[in-house]
């Protein structure tokens, strides 16, 4: 029940509202200043600070080279509240920096250009958004997968822990869930096994036919 732990950590995931169960987890929502908008015992509703589903990066991302894997370092960075805006990606463009330790403090200074993100619209297959900061790292609050494909940016990366970022070309974005060429090769390959059965079958069953009609 830390909240000044829960609340960042909320944020980075869009999350409007928290819900306590307890007297104690409604105490210290109270404690931490949030606002209590409904009550159905034994629940309590009450609003997170306003957060956005795409955020406009205050530092360049770091991609991580270290030895160990991507997943152990972003728990890493996930578990200091103090960096969650200096993000961590799997992949991204050269001159971003590297880094082989997740460690207290960093020294990455802050992007000088500043800019607004609107109109974010959050489809099942589709995430839309207008950036006047183009060029600037986006934080998209989306599980990454590899079939998420941009129009209007590079990307996207995979970021800490499990979300993705990319660099807007272009004031407006469009991310789709598409399919990959090995699973385009992949359906194709299982359409030509479905007819290639099926024109058996039929073959099959005409020369049976065939067999029948020359024995009667």
């Amino acid at each position: 029940l830390d909240l000044a732990r829960a609340v960042p950590h909320l944020a980075l995931y869009d999350i409007a509202y928290y819900i306590s169960f307890t007297e104690e987890g409604a105490a210290a929502a109270a404690a931490y200043g949030l606002e209590q908008l409904a009550e159905t015992p034994p629940f309590k509703v009450f609003a997170l600070p306003e957060s956005s589903l795409v955020d406009v990066a205050a530092y360049e991302p770091a991609v991580w080279t270290g030895e160990g894997s991507f997943k152990d370092a972003a728990l890493d960075w996930f578990d200091d509240v103090t960096r969650l805006d200096r993000w961590v990606v799997a992949d991204g463009p050269d001159g971003w920096p590297r880094i082989g330790s997740i460690q207290p403090g960093d020294a990455r200074e802050r992007i000088s250009s500043a800019g607004e993100v609107s109109d974010v619209v959050l489809e099942a297959h589709r995430i839309s958004f207008h950036t006047t900061a183009v060029g600037v790292p986006h934080l998209v609050k989306v599980s990454y997968f590899p079939n998420w494909q941009a129009t209007g940016a590079e990307g996207p990366y995979r970021a800490a822990p499990s979300l993705m970022v990319v660099v807007p070309t272009t004031e407006d974005v469009v991310i789709e869930f598409r399919n990959t060429p090995p699973e385009n090769a992949g359906m194709l390959l299982s359409a030509a096994g479905v007819a290639a059965t099926g024109a058996l079958f039929f073959l099959g069953r005409r020369r049976r036919r065939r067999a029948i009609g020359g024995q009667a």
